[in-house]
């Protein structure tokens, strides 16, 4: 499934941790009145059932739903790669989600105690979702143990996918259970095809719609495989599957095989790929970036399309530089550029004294020194991952350098560190400071502290670029 950079802002959505209980399980319990949901869910198998109080706090988390036919969309885990229409029931537990058998597979969720984290997919994302024109299914039955051969018929699944799906959203590799004539068929998605709209407006232009999923209407066209299945027969015309590439996207396949499908438009201040965004065909290019760093690259692209603020720290300027000048796209080139130069600027590298460390420390500024280097985590302090007790209780003033390494064993923190040195020690006053005084370690091993002077001596070369 190609990666859409906008996916980016899901991360941050509001979740609710929910366990799974299964529709499936309701033909065990007919008698049972607490498996009233499940039972009903058996019977929707398009829908989702959800404990009302978890329902009520996802639905406060967007627009208000329908309050005579209640419903939203969700999602499992941080990202929207399938989507699931669910109503609230009392019948559940407070903590459950009640899916079949194929919801949970589509997911990657399991039955049982384990919690899993839900999110809203809310209005603003489901008028995103553009109607479907075609879509790809393949069938088979769902109950394969027998002799007798299945025989369907196409246009018969056409009126079922048709009537049970429509204003579903359905996804790519989604995996659907249907029951036609009696028979009880799995349903999987192999591609969908969206409706283009002609009017779209220069900013909409821009990017792209959701391609990988779509909302069933009644002119979505259905075209039918038969899977492998030894006892199994569909009869009626099979409708070609067939689909006009657009012209004004590009492929774009990132070093590690991932990859991207983006507008042309999008593309035009990457000065690297000029000829590609002015084809007037459908283009696949390659570019030597891992898809991580492209997708960052398009995260700036949107926002300078959009005219929104953009801001990096300096590890990501590094980290997009190359990038930048690999795709030769001058507006991120500055960007970074103007970032490292900020850094540069600010670094004191005539030297610090520990008189101005103690006396800025006094005054409310949290300094530490590191091998004789200064530190300024005033502003890291409340995103300590440690705490925001630790380093003023025993950081301060002292030799810290021994503090640093017993608490960060991985050596992807001195990355932070590049954003708060601020300059050394005057030679002077190396001896003035005092080792900690709340630890057993008294000295820094020698290969962290080799590892750590080759990481400075890179940060203080800033001032030759």
């Amino acid at each position: 499934m190609p990666w859409v950079a906008a996916n980016n802002r899901h991360s941050t959505r509001a979740q609710i941790q929910l366990r799974v209980v299964n529709a499936e399980q309701a033909r065990l319990h007919e008698d049972d009145a607490q498996n009233a949901a499940m039972r009903q869910a058996a019977k929707d198998t398009q829908l989702g059932y959800m404990a009302e109080k978890a329902f009520r706090e996802l639905a406060k988390t967007g627009a208000e739903p329908n309050p005579e036919a209640p419903s939203i969309l969700v999602f499992a885990r941080t990202h929207p790669q399938f989507v699931l229409r669910v109503k609230p029931s009392a019948a559940l537990p407070e903590d459950s989600i009640c899916l079949d058998d194929p919801q949970c597979r589509n997911f990657e969720v399991v039955v049982g105690e384990d919690r899993f984290p839900w999110s809203r997919y809310d209005a603003a994302d489901e008028a995103e979702v553009a109607p479907l024109q075609q879509v790809l299914v393949e069938v088979r039955p769902r109950n394969e143990a027998t002799d007798e051969t299945i025989v369907l018929e196409r246009a018969d699944i056409r009126t079922v996918l048709s009537k049970a799906l429509f204003q579903q959203i359905i996804t790519n590799h989604e995996r659907i259970h249907l029951a036609v004539k009696g028979t009880e068929i799995w349903v999987y998605i192999k591609e969908v095809v969206i409706e283009e709209d002609p009017q779209e407006d220069e900013e909409k232009d821009l990017f792209l719609p959701d391609i990988v999923r779509g909302r069933v209407e009644t002119t979505t066209q259905w075209h039918i495989e038969q899977g492998r299945s030894t006892h199994f027969e569909l009869k009626g015309d099979f409708r070609p599957f067939e689909r006009k590439p657009p012209t004004n996207i590009v492929h774009v396949t990132c070093s590690d095989d991932e990859y991207f499908p983006v507008k042309k438009r999008l593309l035009q201040p990457c000065i690297a790929l000029a000829r590609t965004v002015l084809s007037p065909n459908t283009e696949s290019i390659t570019v030597d970036l891992d898809c991580c760093l492209f997708d960052k690259v398009l995260i700036y692209l949107e926002a300078e399309a959009k005219g929104l603020d953009y801001e990096i720290d300096l590890h990501e300027a590094d980290e997009l530089l190359p990038a930048a000048k690999k795709l030769r796209l001058i507006g991120l080139q500055r960007v970074c550029e103007k970032v490292r130069d900020d850094f540069s600027n600010s670094l004191r590298l005539d030297g610090i004294s520990f008189e101005e460390v103690k006396r800025r420390n006094a005054e409310g500024e949290l300094l530490l020194i590191i091998d004789n280097q200064v530190c300024d985590v005033t502003d890291w302090l409340e995103l300590h991952p440690g705490g925001n007790t630790i380093i003023p209780e025993q950081a301060l003033n002292v030799d810290a350098t021994v503090l640093f390494e017993v608490y960060h064993a991985s050596r992807e923190s001195f990355l932070f560190l590049k954003q708060l040195f601020i300059g050394p020690l005057l030679e002077e006053d190396h001896a003035k400071v005092p080792p900690p005084q709340h630890t057993e370690y008294t000295e820094p091993s020698e290969s962290f502290l080799a590892q750590f002077r080759e990481f400075m001596g890179q940060i203080k070369q800033f001032k030759s670029f």
